[in-house]
């Protein structure tokens, strides 16, 4: 409910003031807000039960999806553009990357190909390092907001990594 709440906070904040960063923050949130609802089996069981198919889709699309959202929203949130034109079109690239990535991988639920599920972790802990090296390196140009920053996401990507990191080498779970 919560997780709802400030996806529509988001939304019409961003939409009433026309701030493309509020507005990449609540596409990032509806993600996880859609990642949580169809991985958690909350669409399947309470939503629409039966819809398991389409709730292990949405999972997998939701999960790739956060990454592109993340690193659309480093670029905003961090001004790097302003300041840095290239590294901006470089973590664009890679953002739109993330997105084809996560319709591939989707689809690839169809065909049962699961190499795509399987490269999850590598582009998720890439996208994540990619934002904080994005950030440490406007920190000659936007210190305080980079301060910010790293220190409101520090816990989730500590988290997200750790999470994608089992999936990698699952012994550090032993």
């Amino acid at each position: 409910g919560i997780l709802t709440m400030l996806v529509l906070y988001l939304l019409a904040n961003g939409l009433a003031t026309s701030d493309r960063t509020i507005l990449l923050l609540s596409g990032f949130a509806a993600t996880y807000l859609i990642y949580i609802l169809s991985h958690q089996a909350f669409l399947e069981t309470h939503i629409i039960p039966g819809s398991l198919f389409a709730s292990r889709i949405l999972s997998i699309l939701a999960s790739n999806l956060i990454f592109g959202w993340w690193l659309l929203f480093c670029d905003s949130y961090l001004r790097v553009r302003e300041h840095r034109q290239r590294l901006s079109k470089v973590v664009r690239a890679v953002a739109g990357f993330c997105i084809l990535f996560a319709i591939a991988a989707a689809l690839g639920v169809f065909v049962d190909a699961r190499i795509l599920r399987r490269l999850t972790p590598i582009v998720g802990i890439s996208s994540l390092m990619l934002g904080v090296i994005v950030a440490l390196t406007m920190t000659r140009y936007e210190a305080r907001r980079v301060l910010l920053f790293l220190l409101c996401w520090s816990l989730g990507l500590a988290a997200g990594i750790l999470r994608m990191a089992h999936d990698i080498i699952p012994a550090l779970g032993a």
